[in-house]
C-alpha cells in the first residue's frame, strides 16, 4: 500500500487554512492586493518614462577608432570653438579658436580627414660636422674662424599663419587673431586677405566640372597658432566636427 508524501499532505492542510485566514481577514487581503497594484503601476510608470537607450553618436564612433590607434590625432570641434591634440583619447593639448569661417560648401557630417601637408613647410636646420681644415694653411699670427654651431627651430620659429592640405578635397587656414606690433598685424592681415581671395577662387572649380574644395578658415591666438603648426606633423589623422560655432571659444 503506498503513502502520501509528507510534504504533500502537509501542502493540501496547509492551504485550506490559508484561504480561510484570508477568507476572514478581507482588510488584510484587501491591503495586500492593493500594495501589490501599486508597485505593479510603479514598475511600468518608470518603464514608460524612462528614456530609450540612444546609439553612440558618429563623432563618438570616428574619435573610438581613431583612440584605438597608437598615433597623436587632432579633433576641430566646432560647436564648441575648441581644437583637441589628443593620443588613445587622452587629451595632450587643446587650442582655443577665436573664430572660425568656412569657404565653400561646408562640412555636413563628421569627418575623418588625413592630413598631407603644411604650407610654408618649416623643417629642421641640417646640422653637419664642421670641415676640418689643416692648420698648416693659416697663417702665422691669425687664428682659426670659429665656427657656430647651427640653431635648433624651436616653437618660437614656427609661422603665425599657413594653410594646411588634407587627402580630402579640404583646405584648413590658420592665422592668427591679432598680433602686438601694428606693421606685424598689418602685414599678416594682408597676407590672410590674399590666402581667402585665393581660397574663394579655388572654390569656383565646380563651375569647371572639378571637384568642390572648401576651406576652413581659424584663427587663434599667436602662441597657440605657432604651437598648433609645431603639433601637427603629417599624415596625422584628424577628426572635424562640423556645426554652428559656439558663441565664445
Amino acid at each position: 500500500m503506498c503513502q502520501r508524501a509528507p510534504h504533500s499532505l502537509s501542502f493540501r492542510r496547509a492551504f485550506p487554512a490559508l484561504l480561510n485566514f484570508l477568507f476572514h481577514h478581507r482588510r488584510f487581503t484587501l491591503c495586500l492586493i492593493t500594495f501589490g497594484l501599486s508597485l505593479s503601476g510603479i514598475g511600468i510608470a518608470l518603464a514608460l518614462t524612462a528614456p530609450p537607450h540612444k546609439p553612440p553618436s558618429p563623432p563618438v564612433l570616428t574619435e573610438l577608432a581613431l583612440a584605438k590607434t597608437k598615433s597623436l590625432y587632432m579633433v576641430i570641434d566646432i560647436p564648441k570653438n575648441l581644437g583637441v591634440l589628443k593620443a588613445r583619447g587622452v587629451t595632450i593639448r587643446t587650442f582655443p579658436l577665436q573664430t572660425i569661417k568656412w569657404i565653400g560648401d561646408p562640412l555636413s557630417q563628421p569627418s575623418r580627414l588625413q592630413l598631407k601637408g603644411k604650407e610654408p613647410m618649416v623643417s629642421p636646420l641640417s646640422i653637419t660636422p664642421p670641415p676640418t681644415s689643416d692648420k698648416a694653411t693659416v697663417p702665422d699670427g691669425e687664428e682659426e674662424p670659429s665656427k657656430s654651431p647651427a640653431k635648433a627651430l624651436t616653437v618660437s620659429d614656427m609661422p603665425f599663419r599657413y594653410e594646411l592640405a588634407f587627402q580630402n578635397h579640404l583646405s584648413i587656414i590658420i592665422q592668427p587673431d591679432h598680433l602686438p606690433s601694428f606693421w606685424d598685424n598689418a602685414w599678416q592681415q594682408i597676407g590672410g586677405w590674399k590666402d581667402r581671395v585665393a581660397a574663394h577662387m579655388s572654390t569656383w572649380k565646380v563651375v569647371f566640372g572639378q571637384p568642390s574644395h572648401p576651406y576652413l578658415v581659424l584663427s587663434m591666438e599667436p602662441a597657440d597658432a605657432q604651437a598648433f603648426y609645431w603639433a601637427v606633423v603629417p599624415p596625422m589623422p584628424w577628426l572635424v566636427i562640423p556645426g554652428t560655432p559656439g558663441t565664445s571659444p
